[in-house]
């Protein structure tokens, strides 16, 4: 087992999902709950929100299944830089809704390739000694990307 410096113990992303501590709150936590709601008249609030949060992941839902991956939008380097360093205006409304933008030919092919080489290098001369999701799943798929050159 590889040492870490971190006092946290090591995980990967579907730890952070389940916590360490298993038990229940006390019963009194519900009742404190429930008496705040109740004061604040925010049950009836808080199901209206609920409601239009789930009927826009409907929506959403619905988009992005139409779309597929060209839900994200995407913008090639040179056209930043020929914009003073900001994104063409006609894109940055979809920026902001989706939250994410690939931008395409940063560097050149040869420099990501040899990053692509380098780490997969890494990868497999590290097995057992790397942390994280979705472990031996990463080493599968770094050796179907070596192939696939």
């Amino acid at each position: 087992m590889a040492h870490y410096a971190s006092s946290k113990k090591p995980g990967n992303l579907l730890s952070a999902f389940k916590p360490e501590q298993e038990e229940e709150l006390p019963e009194r936590y519900l009742e404190l709950k429930k008496n705040f709601l109740d004061k604040n008249n925010l049950r009836e609030k808080l199901q209206t929100t609920w409601d239009r949060l789930i009927k826009e992941f409907a929506n959403e839902t619905a988009e992005i299944e139409q779309i597929g991956p060209n839900i994200i939008p995407q913008v090639e380097f040179e056209d930043i830089s020929k914009n003073g360093g900001k994104f063409p205006e006609e894109i940055l409304g979809e920026i902001h809704k989706r939250g994410v933008v690939v931008i395409r030919n940063v560097i050149p092919d040869e420099e990501a390739l040899k990053y692509k080489e380098d780490l997969l290098k890494y990868i497999e001369n590290h097995k057992g000694k790397i942390a994280g999701f979705p472990g031996e799943i990463l080493f599968k798929m770094c050796s179907e990307l070596s192939t696939s050159r």
